[in-house]
């Protein structure tokens, strides 16, 4: 059964949103071309060049979970979102 992972974006002390935006649209990205690559998650290109505070990625299999999870982790750490953001999913 597919898991859907939602991660939502807070902006830092002092950043606009439109700031805030076109950041969350940069990780969107980079986790759209990984998971491309990987096959561990999808994610629909046209809601990560409409996203202002918020995307999602469904896995497919549960045993892509964890490393979908990590890849997501990494790249949260690479954008400075570490500590403004939340992600969860549906298990």
């Amino acid at each position: 059964m597919p898991r859907r992972i939602l991660i939502e974006f807070d902006a830092r002390p002092g950043e606009n949103s439109s700031s805030l935006t076109h950041r969350v649209r940069n990780l969107g990205e980079d986790l759209f071309r990984e998971f491309s690559d990987t096959g561990w998650a999808t994610m629909s290109l046209a809601e990560v060049d409409a996203a202002t505070d918020k995307l999602q990625l469904t896995v497919h299999r549960k045993s892509d979970l964890g490393s979908a999870m990590r890849v997501v982790k990494t790249l949260l750490k690479k954008h400075h979102f570490d500590g403004y953001s939340k992600v969860s999913d549906d298990g």
